[in-house]
């Protein structure tokens, strides 16, 4: 994985020494991360291992509902005579989901709470090459591509916090439910840019499961995948 994002990376000078065809810009997305799949749930079942590390043992911490993910990117694109593009980004991401629980399980029985949450952050970099097409609009820069989305996934952590929570055990714990150090997809997305500022959105959808090889594990159904609407602006610095 690190190969093929080396490998992406040196194709960035190719880009620039095109010359006036060529366009560099630097982007802030943030947007909608959500995960897919059997495994994916909004209630995750919460087990409170007094035995641990991990202190929080969840039966899948991959969420449904989005919370705030963020990241940036810089991209170079070729533009041809016809209008065809083509083009990488590069950058970091931070996804975040949030799920929620009403009660959790420990040596003694089960026990109710209030505001149970499960919020899992995974950081991974990426690479997306595209290609694509820039429509004839006057004044604008309106860019339709399609392409696919490789990622290292740095690490992968949840947090899990209710109401009157004891601070005896260690909230953040490594996400043990992840078996895998990439993710890849396509993606396909739509840009506008006026003078240099530009808008972007684009949809990624994940093919490799987080939880493949881990169908041994108690209740676990193993089949998660990432999903992944960013919006984002840009600057256009060439």
């Amino acid at each position: 994985m690190q190969k093929l994002l080396s490998i992406l990376l040196l194709q960035l000078p190719l880009f620039v020494c095109y010359g006036q065809k060529t366009e560099i810009s630097v982007q802030i997305h943030s947007g909608f991360s959500t995960y897919g799949g059997k495994s994916a749930t909004a209630t995750p079942s919460v087990f409170i291992n007094d035995t641990g590390p991990p202190f929080y043992l969840i039966d899948s911490p991959y969420g449904k509902k989005s919370e705030f993910p963020y990241g940036f990117a810089l991209q170079a694109q070729r533009l041809s005579s016809k209008n065809l593009l083509l083009g990488i980004r590069m950058g970091y991401d931070r996804f975040s989901t949030i799920s929620h629980f009403d009660s959790y399980g420990a040596m003694g029985g089960r026990s109710s709470v209030e505001d149970g949450e499960v919020n899992l952050q995974t950081d991974l970099l990426w690479a997306n090459p595209y290609f694509g097409y820039r429509l004839p609009v006057k004044n604008v820069r309106l860019d339709i591509t399609a392409g696919f989305n490789v990622g290292s996934i740095l690490k992968s952590t949840y947090i899990v916090s209710y109401e009157n929570q004891s601070d005896f055990f260690e909230k953040q714990v490594d996400n043990y439910r992840i078996n895998t150090k990439m993710d890849f997809g396509p993606t396909a997305g739509v840009s506008a840019e006026y003078k240099m500022v530009g808008i972007q959105a684009s949809y990624c959808y994940g093919l490799v499961n987080y939880m493949r090889g881990l169908e041994y594990l108690p209740n676990a159904q193993a089949w998660v995948y990432s999903r992944y609407l960013r919006l984002g602006m840009s600057y256009r610095v060439k």
